[in-house]
Order: C-alpha cells, then sequence, then structure tokens
C-alpha cells in the first residue's frame, strides 16, 4: 500500500486530522508512469573547466523496442551534424541506414551494442539497448544526452510545437569557466546545433528576483545620497545607505552577463533574459541555427517573468533607474522592438519640512513594482501594480501632517496596445501629529480563473494598533470577473516568504474551475465558482513545490523529495519507489537498470517537465549527484 499523511488543516474547531489515501484501492486519472521523484541538491556544484566537444554521437544511450526504430547524428566540435560520418555497430543487432550523416537503428535482434561514428580521423559512440516485449518497463530512461565535457546541464526547455525541421527542446549547459552553452535537440535527443551564449550561467543566478527599489533620493529637488526607507513602524532617513540595486545577488560585475530566464518563443525559438550590471537584454534565437533574431537593450533592468501573447509578441516589467519609473514593455516577436510602452505611477515616500525648515521636502523616488505577467485566451495581456505613496512631517515640527496612500491596480493590455486599469484594493489615511504606520499590499501573481476572469494573488500587511492589536502577514485572493469583484482571505500568513519579491508558480487552475495554490508550506484547494476553500493540506517538513494539475481534477507536487498524487477530495497517495531525501532541493527519479530489471538506480535531477507530446523530461544534477545530463522517461 502506498499512502500519504499531510496534516488535514481544518478551518472549524474540530482537531486536525489525518487525509490518507491508499493506493491499492484508488485509479489515477491520467496515464501516469510509477517513478520516484527525489529531491537534489540545489547547491553550486562547480564543472572543473569547459572544453569545446569534438565528435561526439547524439543521443548518447537509446532504449528501444523490436518494433521500433531510433535514430543518431554525429556532431562535430562546430555543433552541427556531420554528413559523412561512417556508422557501425558491434555487435550487429540492428540493421543501419545512413542518409545525410543520419543513422537510422532498425532492430533485428535482442541486447546491447555499441553504435560508432567515424568522420575526420576521430570516433565518437552510442550505446543502443533493445528489449523484448510490447512497451518499456516503467521508469525506464528512453534516451538520454552526455553534457560537453567541461559543463553540466542546467536547464531545460521545450519549444512551442512548429512544423518543419525545428527544435523540440533546448537543453542550456553551464560552466565555472566559461560562457553557457545552448544546445537544441530534437525530440528523439539528436542535436541539431550548439551556440556559446555572451552570458554566463550558474543555478544559483536564477532564484534572485530584481526591482528597482532602490530610487533616488532628493532635497528641495536636488538628488543627495541616502534613501528614505518605507518602514513598519516608522518613517526613517538613513544617510549612510544609498541604493542598494548593485550589490543585490545576481548582479554581474561590470561587462560580465549572466543568465536569469529562458522559455521556447512563438515560432520554435528559444527567448533568454541576460543580467547585466547596469542593464539586461531579451534575446530571441532562432530555432533553425542558434542565430540570434533580435537583441532588446533594456535602459535598466528587467522582471524574471515574461509572457508570449498569441501573435508572438512579448511583454515583460522594465525598472529604470534614470529616470526613475517602471512600465510594462510590448516587444515585437519578430523584430524586437517595443511596440508598447505603458508607464506605471511611480511610489514616493518624503519627509516635508526636514529640520523644521519650510519647503525643505526629502523624498525618495522609487519605481511601483509589479507582480507576474500572463496573458488571457483572448489575447490580453495582465499585470498586478502596487503603488505606494507615504509622506509626514517631522514629529518636533508644528503644525505636523501625514498622509498614506497604497493602489493595487490590474493592467490590462489588448493586443492593440490598448491599456485599461481596474483598481482592486486602495488604502488611505491621513491625519495630524505623528505619522500613523498603516496596512500594505503587496501586489503578486494573477491567472485566468477559467471563466473569462482573473484571479489575483496578493499580500496583505496589518502594522498592529496603539490598541494592542498585533502586526500581521495574511495571503489573500482576489477574483475580478464578469459578476464583479470577490476577495478572500488565504489561510497562510503570505504568498512569497518576502512578500515584496515576484512569483509566479504558485498558482494552477484544474479541472471543474479549481485553484492549487500554495504558499511552498501548505496546499489548498480552493472551487472559483463558489468562492469556498475545499481543504487544506500541509507536510510535516519542507516546502511544496507545484508541478500541474492532472486529467480527472487531481494535481500533482513534491515535497521533500516524495511525489505526491492529490484528488479532487484532498486525498494523497505518495509513491513507494519515492523515499525522503535530505540533499536539498531540486527534482530525482528511481530507474530501472536496462542490464536488469530488477535493480534500480536513484538519479539526482534538478527538473522534471511532462512535455507537449505527455513524456516525462528531466535534467540530471551535476558531480557529485549525478552527469549532468538531459534525458527522456519511458512511460505508457
Amino acid at each position: 500500500m502506498i499512502q500519504t499523511c499531510w496534516a488535514d488543516l481544518k478551518l472549524t474547531d474540530e482537531s486536525h486530522g489525518k487525509t490518507c489515501l491508499h493506493t491499492g484501492g484508488w485509479r489515477f486519472s491520467f496515464p501516469f508512469v510509477v517513478f520516484l521523484l527525489v529531491l537534489a541538491s540545489s547547491e553550486e556544484v562547480l564543472a572543473q573547466g569547459a572544453s569545446a566537444a569534438r565528435l561526439i554521437v547524439t543521443p548518447s544511450t537509446f532504449n528501444l523496442l523490436p518494433n521500433e526504430t531510433a535514430s543518431f547524428s554525429a556532431n562535430g566540435a562546430a555543433g552541427l551534424p556531420v554528413t559523412n560520418a561512417k556508422w557501425s555497430l558491434e555487435p550487429q543487432i540492428a540493421e543501419l541506414h545512413v542518409e545525410n550523416g543520419v543513422v537510422r537503428v532498425t532492430p533485428k535482434g535482442l541486447g546491447r551494442a555499441i553504435l560508432t561514428a567515424t568522420a575526420e580521423n576521430e570516433s565518437a559512440t552510442a550505446i543502443i539497448e533493445i528489449f523484448s516485449g510490447e512497451h518499456l518497463p516503467d521508469s525506464m530512461l528512453r534516451w538520454t544526452v552526455d553534457p560537453t565535457p567541461g559543463y553540466e546541464s542546467m536547464l531545460l526547455r521545450q519549444a512551442v510545437p512548429n512544423q518543419g525541421a525545428m527544435p523540440e527542446l533546448y537543453s542550456i549547459e553551464w560552466s565555472k569557466s566559461a560562457n553557457a552553452l545552448v544546445r537544441a535537440f530534437s525530440r528523439d535527443g539528436q542535436q541539431r546545433w550548439a551556440i556559446t551564449l555572451d552570458a554566463q550561467a550558474n543555478p544559483n543566478f536564477l532564484k534572485p528576483e530584481m526591482h528597482m527599489n532602490g530610487g533616488i533620493l532628493t532635497l528641495r529637488g536636488q538628488p543627495v545620497t541616502g534613501v528614505i526607507q518605507p518602514s513598519t513602524n516608522t518613517m526613517e532617513f538613513n544617510p549612510a545607505v544609498g541604493p542598494a540595486i548593485l550589490s543585490r545577488p545576481g548582479i554581474p560585475p561590470d561587462g560580465k552577463f549572466f543568465l536569469a530566464r529562458s522559455t521556447g518563443d512563438d515560432n520554435g525559438g528559444l527567448l533568454i533574459l541576460e543580467r547585466g550590471r547596469f542593464h539586461d537584454f531579451v534575446v530571441d534565437l532562432n530555432g533553425a541555427n542558434g542565430s540570434e533574431l533580435w537583441r532588446y537593450r533594456s535602459a535598466g533592468h528587467l522582471a524574471k517573468n515574461w509572457t508570449v501573447n498569441q501573435s508572438g509578441d512579448v511583454a515583460i516589467v522594465e525598472y529604470v533607474q534614470q529616470p526613475v519609473s517602471s512600465a510594462l514593455i510590448v516587444l515585437n516577436g519578430t523584430t524586437g522592438e517595443v511596440r508598447f510602452r505603458i508607464p506605471f505611477p511611480t511610489s514616493s515616500t518624503a519627509i516635508l519640512n526636514f529640520k523644521c525648515v519650510e519647503g525643505n521636502d526629502l523624498v525618495n523616488l522609487r519605481a511601483s513594482p509589479a507582480g507576474s505577467v500572463f496573458t488571457s485566451s483572448d489575447g490580453n495581456m495582465y499585470v498586478q501594480v502596487e503603488v505606494y505613496n507615504e509622506s509626514a512631517g517631522p514629529p518636533k515640527c508644528k503644525p505636523a501632517r501625514w498622509f498614506s496612500d497604497n493602489l493595487l491596480s490590474l493592467l490590462r493590455v489588448t493586443p492593440e496596445g490598448e491599456a485599461e486599469w481596474k483598481s482592486f484594493q486602495h488604502f488611505h489615511a491621513d491625519g495630524g501629529g505623528g505619522f500613523r504606520v498603516q496596512p500594505r499590499l503587496f501586489a503578486g501573481e494573477t491567472i485566468p480563473d477559467g471563466l473569462g476572469g482573473q484571479l489575483a494573488a496578493w499580500t496583505y500587511f496589518y502594522p498592529g494598533s496603539k490598541e494592542g492589536a498585533k502586526a500581521y502577514f495574511e495571503g489573500r485572493l482576489t477574483r475580478l470577473g464578469p459578476s464583479g469583484q470577490q476577495d478572500y482571505s488565504m489561510p497562510f500568513p503570505f504568498w512569497d516568504a518576502v512578500p515584496s519579491e515576484l512569483f509566479d508558480e504558485n498558482m494552477v487552475l484544474g479541472e471543474d474551475n479549481t485553484l492549487y495554490a500554495t504558499n511552498k508550506q501548505v496546499l489548498i484547494n480552493f472551487h472559483i465558482p463558489a468562492g469556498e476553500l475545499k481543504w487544506v493540506r500541509q507536510p510535516p517538513t519542507g516546502d511544496i513545490t507545484l508541478y500541474w494539475a492532472t486529467r480527472g481534477g487531481g494535481v500533482l507536487v513534491s515535497n521533500r523529495g516524495r511525489l505526491t498524487l492529490f484528488d479532487p477530495e484532498g486525498r494523497g497517495a505518495e509513491f513507494k519507489e519515492s523515499p525522503n531525501t535530505t540533499a536539498g532541493s531540486g527534482v530525482g527519479l528511481e530507474v530501472l537498470d536496462p542490464l536488469d530489471s530488477t535493480a534500480r538506480e536513484v538519479l539526482q535531477l534538478r527538473d522534471l517537465q511532462l512535455s507537449w507530446v505527455e513524456n516525462f523530461l528531466a535534467v540530471e544534477a551535476g558531480a557529485p549527484y549525478g552527469r549532468g545530463r538531459v534525458m527522456e522517461i519511458a512511460r505508457h
């Protein structure tokens, strides 16, 4: 029996219980291979030095059945297929058919064989294993690709399906001593091309988010050194502190760039975000050969979240320091030129009549932060924007006044660039005497509600009161749709441990208009039409990772290395092949040994994905946890 006993967090006075599901009596609601996900270390593991790849065969291994065929390419130092390669197989358990340098392998026996390619006085090999049966055993690797010598695979990105000979997968590899590599593959693991980026890559560079919160400080309208810190209990001026944007984690040295994000574009290519010290780039790579289709140079920094609409246009939030501003920019997906720029209102903190001098105003002007962006089915793009303005006179100066205004708005931008702002949360207060700290609102993730509206996740902060009320955070959810606005409180204190940071993977829409959401500590099921919280689950320890909604109304999550499938009623099924691990965060897989189907090997992985055709793709961790490969996982 396989069962899970996450705490059932009830919203009544009843004692907390446990909700368990025995998989012996439950049928999974979508075709699923029983495999193991375990958490692998996310600690930085440095490659020992990069070197240029010479002749290689891709994929590196392939497991297939007698009624199947497999194709392989020989790739040279430039990363392109070699058309004059000579092929051989030993032992000869399959026939080889060569065309334009690509060899197709047709089984005629069972067992393991070595496939060798020879070109320009060099040779390279791959391993083929042919099994009997109608399908490969569950949890067996379909194919693998070794990383370039001196590199490790870091990311695997799927291309948007595109007709023709375009790649279907992109692997980004990283090294301590060289810039990142991008390798393009067909769905069966054949390499199409490889290029070197202008940016370095490192798993740790993918974590920090950046907002231009430092702002500019002025006294009587003239820039000065220092920052006014918006505070939860007082208004402060700290002249020893300047804008800290350039000292935040993930900011490279001058002249260097770090890879911060990548996704498939709308035409089968690859979009990448290169983070610089003073400005960032968005680059679109041609899926056909890896050349740059276009490059957008930001005047400042870009949020690590974008959306691509049905026309291929790219929308992303941009933060600029001089002049202080933030905006949603929409880039032409064909040329990279700015089609539309929708500016956001600025935010500010001010001390009026500083040092009790009339007109001696000390003002910190900041770019207003935004949440994650998304595109709806009708092509409209949405993003939450938070604007916060406050001012106060020094308490010893008479008369003293204070003012606070905090606004959350949802910005909608049509494919034609028409912008519409909808305010959905607003706190305003003012008065005389000493400054009184007011509630704060923090923008977050927005997704469709499945019924023609939007779901906006945001965080509320209450600062407490002089009467003794304690300060607290609370995760909130607002539904904006044709029927109006509904606000809900979530059973956790915040959506992200740092309320002001961007998050975009905390919610997923399931069947029957069900929202599954997590703040990494608890998992909730929220029925959207009824506005009802159905159930809450919390694991004993460890963070929750939300993967995807499943057929039948369930959701797939992992916690401390254990993969759990929850059904709509909140019953969760853990997999017995999924032991807990203390290695850290990441993904792993327990697979069958191709030579002995009774033996199992636990692979430590960085990621596991569901592909467009509903197979599984994975990225293996590098040394000392793994070999840094990319792979496809067999399922039926």
